[in-house]
C-alpha cells in the first residue's frame, strides 16, 4: 500500500536526509515543513490540492517537483492533472512530464 499524498508531500517538504544529501539529492521547494496539503480532492484523472502557503513564487523546478510528487502519490503512472491551490490563489493545472523508465546500471549495456 502506498502512503497517502499528504504523507508523501510532508516527506518532500522535510527535505532529504543527510545520506540523501551526500548522494546529491536536494529539494527545490522553499516551503515550510508545515505547508503539507490540508485537502486533497481527487477526481477522474485529476487532483486538486490545497496547500496552506503562497505558491505564486515557486520556481519552475520547485513547482515541477511538487506536481510530480503529488501525481505519483495519486497514481502509479503519474498520469493525473494536478491543480495546486495556495493562500495566494490557484496555479494552472499541470501534469508531471517525467516518466520513469529503465536505467542502465554499471556493467550493463543500455542499448
Amino acid at each position: 500500500m502506498r502512503p497517502s499524498t499528504v504523507k508523501t508531500v510532508a516527506a518532500l517538504l522535510a527535505g532529504p536526509n543527510e545520506t540523501e544529501r551526500r548522494s546529491g539529492l536536494y529539494s527545490a521547494l522553499a516551503l515550510p515543513p508545515q505547508a503539507y496539503p490540508k485537502a486533497v480532492t481527487p477526481s477522474r484523472d485529476a487532483v486538486d490540492v490545497d496547500v496552506p502557503a503562497p505558491l505564486g513564487g515557486l520556481t519552475e523546478p520547485a513547482r515541477g517537483q511538487l506536481v510530480c510528487t503529488i501525481a505519483y502519490a495519486e497514481s502509479a503512472d503519474g498520469g493525473v492533472l494536478v491543480t495546486l491551490r495556495g493562500t495566494d490563489g490557484a496555479l494552472a493545472p499541470a501534469s508531471c512530464d517525467l516518466r520513469p523508465g529503465p536505467t542502465a546500471t554499471a556493467g550493463t549495456d543500455p542499448g
